[in-house]
């Protein structure tokens, strides 16, 4: 009989013959598409992947279709299934239970499947062990990022620029970066022991470790800049002096100059080390030297971490159980990393900006769980928050809408997730925006993402760029800071440089009258070495080497410390508002 007349005999009526050819094994089915030819099972050609043989192997199991799995097994025999798809699908058992089957071709065809498996692993097991024992293993050691083709002596230079604390945690949690001659936790403490050699005598003579000696002396030596949207903080080792508008922290007449705000009873006597940064806020949060928060300023979604008052004139201690290591000001939220290096955030959580996988209200500090890795910066902007591990990623959350959390697209995030395309990279800092975000790396590279119509992204045109590009700025930057419409670089040789626009109030350090855009990044402040930059909303401070300090910008609100409520630029010979012997 044809092929034809033997598939109309077998769907027709279960004959005695057929019924014996299925238990020899050998019985096609029209769907299958199998063809057998007796004795020659090798040569079986098959239609479908192995995938779709194991489903219906498993569907004819459960239907108890002998046909079924009889043509199911000859074709995985034939298919001649890697031993990796048996053991992760789990099919060596599936088929060994089939054994138990009353149908005897069932049960018979299982079994000579089960130990042809059996024979096979035994075989590549063997052939694994003499590969192992023959081979010559050699380790390779870890390509890594390509930072260290910048030479140690220019990674060097730029590790003086980072925090102790951040050296640190560098140095633990980074023995990856080992590659041939280079050591990053080397050069860690190569710059370590040249620091704690240059501590004051009554540093060295205290009874604790050399760490905790430079820790506490890098906290009273240096100045820090910050500030909110409408006014700036200067911290030194003896005092806190502000200016401008925030939230009636200072009073009026004290608004356009450098001073200690009067309203400071409640402030530590051990002093501040630490202010927040915040372009888009309008409240201000200082750290003590005992690791304590204290916040001053607008409360209306609870950023100050208490809701019994919308406002506070005065800076108010928020506890913690951990140090807290660094403050950021959001518009509406806050965020803090401890010197542990966990994130607690709180305010108002829309578009997730707070990062704990909802858009809720925080009336107190809650730790974001989702970041299991030690945090060593934070960076708030108008609706998103940006946190740099130790370990060189940088996570982002909140509102996607123009680019700015360096995802690829315009979508919010309600938890930090890494931004992919600087992973491998190693970010040092970052610096959050109104709607764009700076990420400065160890080799020295800005990169840029968000808003760019307003040209702060400084890559020569006006686009939003929702993926991390390269900024062209000259030479390493060591230090970024952003405002609403403009953006700062600060380079290793102490270069200041600017882009953005300026609405005819100086911001960019052009004559008071021109209203421009920069999308090229353009220096200023020739002739000064500068150490730090800070940005409001409209106004930028910058501070030299030798402790002077020099703002320009948007003035309305007294926030250059100018003496006056204008605007201020720029000039060939820039005057420094606030010197050395005003500090001390």
């Amino acid at each position: 009989e044809g092929p034809a007349m033997h598939k109309r005999k077998i769907h027709t009526s279960p004959s005695k013959k057929v019924r014996q050819l299925s238990q020899d094994a050998k019985v096609p089915e029209s769907r299958s598409k199998i063809a057998i030819r007796s004795g020659q099972d090798s040569a079986v050609p098959v239609s479908g992947t192995v995938p779709q043989w194991i489903a219906r192997l498993r569907d004819a199991t459960k239907q108890q279709s002998s046909f079924d799995i009889i043509t199911a097994l000859h074709a995985l025999k034939a298919l001649n299934v890697p031993m990796s798809v048996i053991a992760e699908n789990k099919l060596a058992i599936e088929v060994r239970e089939l054994k138990k089957n009353s149908n005897k071709g069932v049960a018979s065809l299982a079994g000579s499947l089960v130990e042809e498996w059996k024979e096979r692993f035994k075989a590549e097991a063997k052939e694994g062990k003499r590969v192992k024992k023959t081979a010559t293993v050699t380790k390779q050691k870890p390509a890594g990022p390509p930072l260290l083709s910048l030479g140690e002596d220019a990674i060097s230079a730029l590790l003086k620029f980072v925090d102790i604390l951040h050296l640190i945690l560098l140095k633990r949690s980074c023995r990856y970066f080992k590659r041939g001659s280079g050591d990053l936790p080397g050069l860690c403490d190569a710059v370590i022991k040249a620091r704690r050699r240059g501590l004051p005598e009554e540093c060295q003579l205290k009874k604790v470790s050399s760490v905790t000696a430079l820790l506490w002396y890098e906290k009273r030596r240096s100045l820090k800049l910050g500030g909110c949207c409408d006014c700036s903080v200067v911290l030194s080792a003896a005092q806190v002096l502000a200016c401008g508008s925030c939230s009636h922290w200072l009073p009026e007449s004290h608004q356009a100059r450098f001073a200690p705000p009067e309203k400071q009873q409640d402030s530590p006597p051990e002093g501040y080390c630490a202010v927040s940064r915040g372009c888009a806020a309008a409240h201000i949060g200082l750290v003590d030297n005992k690791g304590t928060m204290h916040l001053v300023g607008d409360n209306a979604y609870s950023q100050l971490g208490r809701t019994d008052a919308p406002l506070a004139n005065v800076p108010s201690p928020l506890p913690l159980r951990r140090r807290v290591k660094e403050i950021a000001s959001g518009a509406k939220h806050t965020a803090v990393v401890t010197t542990c290096g966990a994130v607690y955030t709180w305010g108002n959580g829309a578009n997730g900006r707070l990062g704990h996988g909802s858009c809720g209200v925080e009336t107190a500090p809650r730790r974001v769980d989702s970041i299991q890795h030690v945090a060593v910066h934070v960076s708030a902007g108008s609706g998103h928050t940006a946190v740099v591990l130790a370990n060189g990623d940088l996570l982002t959350c909140g509102r996607g809408g123009r680019g700015g959390l360096g995802s690829g697209n315009c979508q919010d995030k309600l938890s930090p997730l890494p931004v992919a395309a600087l992973q491998g990279k190693f970010v040092l800092d970052v610096a959050c925006g109104f709607s764009h975000t700076l990420a400065v790396l160890l080799t020295g590279a800005l990169y840029v993402c968000g808003a760019g119509g307003d040209g702060q992204l400084g890559l020569g045109h006006l686009d939003d760029v929702a993926f991390p590009t390269k900024a062209p700025v000259p030479g390493q930057v060591v230090a970024a800071a952003a405002g609403q419409e403009h953006s700062v670089a600060l380079t290793s040789q102490g270069r200041v440089y600017i882009c953005g626009r300026q609405r005819a109030d100086g911001r960019l350090g052009a004559k008071l009258e021109e209203s421009l855009t920069s999308t090229q990044w353009q220096r200023i402040l020739h002739g000064v070495k500068a150490e730090e930059v800070f940005c409001g909303g409209a106004h930028t401070v910058v501070r030299a080497n030798d402790g002077s300090i020099f703002s320009f910008g948007t003035g309305t609100s007294g926030q250059l410390g100018h003496g006056g409520n204008t605007c201020a630029s720029l000039s060939h010979n820039p005057t420094p508002v606030l010197t050395v012997s005003q500090l001390d």
